[in-house]
């Protein structure tokens, strides 16, 4: 699975600059999805400036994570999930391709629960 996230917003997500290893509490998110899905993750590195057209292109990552903020202007061309933080954080995927959903269903699951800190996805047939 490919996931885009800028890796410079600690403590959300993060890029070791010597090891390049990537960590953070939305990085735990993807690893429960990746978990639930039975594959693995590749962080795709993307930036603040050109995220919301990177998030446009289906080649690049699945989906974006990392701090991303709802708002209205990112409604207007891309799907979100619920906000899974207090402070409304989501996952981002393209909205005219309907994405979220093509995710759902590629891996056969589904977006069942969300809290302040987990998010649950359950295989579709339950």
């Amino acid at each position: 699975m490919l996931v885009g996230t800028t890796g410079d917003y600690r403590p959300l997500s993060y890029k070791e600059p010597d090891s390049g290893e990537y960590w953070g509490f939305d990085l735990d998110v993807a690893g429960e999805i990746a978990k639930a899905l039975n594959v693995t993750i590749t962080y795709v590195p993307t930036s603040w400036p050109t995220l919301s057209a990177d998030v446009q292109n289906p080649e690049l990552f699945d989906f974006a994570i990392g701090g991303i903020t709802i708002t209205d202007v990112r409604k207007e061309t891309m799907d979100m999930s619920d906000g899974y933080l207090g402070n409304g954080k989501t996952i981002l995927c393209r909205k005219a391709d309907g994405s979220l959903q093509a995710l759902s269903q590629k891996y056969g699951l589904v977006y069942t629960y969300r809290s302040t800190s987990s998010v649950t996805w359950k295989p579709a047939s339950q």
